[in-house]
């Protein structure tokens, strides 16, 4: 088995991968192709390599309180990855949720099934619907770190973050994805809301630590 601590940051071949149109995505924007234990299909990156290296080292962190991970738009199926291994590095591997909606007609219906064969494999869980799907199955906080990377639009980030933050442990990371770039419209304004304190409650403390590429690290205090 490759080993995980490398695979993630590892230079991404020249020829396609099997399984989807490597053409139709944004090549600018691979990182690379992780194949990891029983997982037959390529599942790409589409990260900046200091963004793969900070998503590794905050589920990897040993001093956040053991919960879920949970992704919000799983793309097809390379940051699911990362976070599964990094996990596993803890004292206790703790479960890792994905949640994606897959538009009708979005890739060729190609994506769904690319995820799904990523999730198995790799023993996550796959929710096929949208925020409110965890409503439904979230009684509790119970996430140690939250990555969001759906719709980009500032309607959908903001709902989004929303409908997470009052499910997030005390001490646990949410990592808002595209704080930079031309989808950076939506994340952008949380990341400056969150700097100016409009995210906190009487209860709950949301400090913005770093922008790194275009992954932001918000680090949540306390609970709803």
């Amino acid at each position: 088995m490759p080993d995980p601590n490398i695979k993630p940051w590892g230079p991404m071949p020249d020829d396609e991968p099997s399984g989807y149109n490597a053409r139709r995505l944004n090549a600018a924007w691979w990182g690379s192709i992780c194949l990891w234990g029983d997982l037959g299909t390529a599942a790409p990156i589409i990260m900046h390599e200091s963004e793969r290296r900070l998503l590794w080292d905050v589920c990897a962190d040993p001093a956040l309180p053991e919960g879920v991970f949970l992704e919000i738009g799983t793309g097809f199926g390379g940051s699911l990855v990362i976070a599964v291994k990094a996990s596993e590095r803890r004292v206790r591997g703790e479960e890792c949720w994905t949640v994606d909606s897959f538009p009708d007609g979005e890739d060729d219906q190609i994506r769904p099934l690319l995820c799904e064969a990523v999730a198995k494999s790799m023993k996550a869980r796959l929710i096929v619907g949208d925020r409110g799907s965890l409503q439904a199955l979230c009684q509790r906080p119970m996430f140690r770190v939250a990555f969001i990377d759906g719709g980009h639009s500032s309607e959908d980030v903001w709902a989004d973050v929303r409908a997470v933050l009052p499910l997030m442990l005390p001490g646990g990371t949410m990592l808002l994805h595209d704080c930079w770039g031309e989808h950076s419209a939506g994340p952008i304004t949380v990341w400056q809301a969150a700097e100016r304190s409009e995210l906190n409650t009487p209860n709950r403390t949301v400090q913005a630590c770093e922008i790194t590429h275009s992954l932001g690290r918000l680090l949540v205090h306390g609970g709803a």
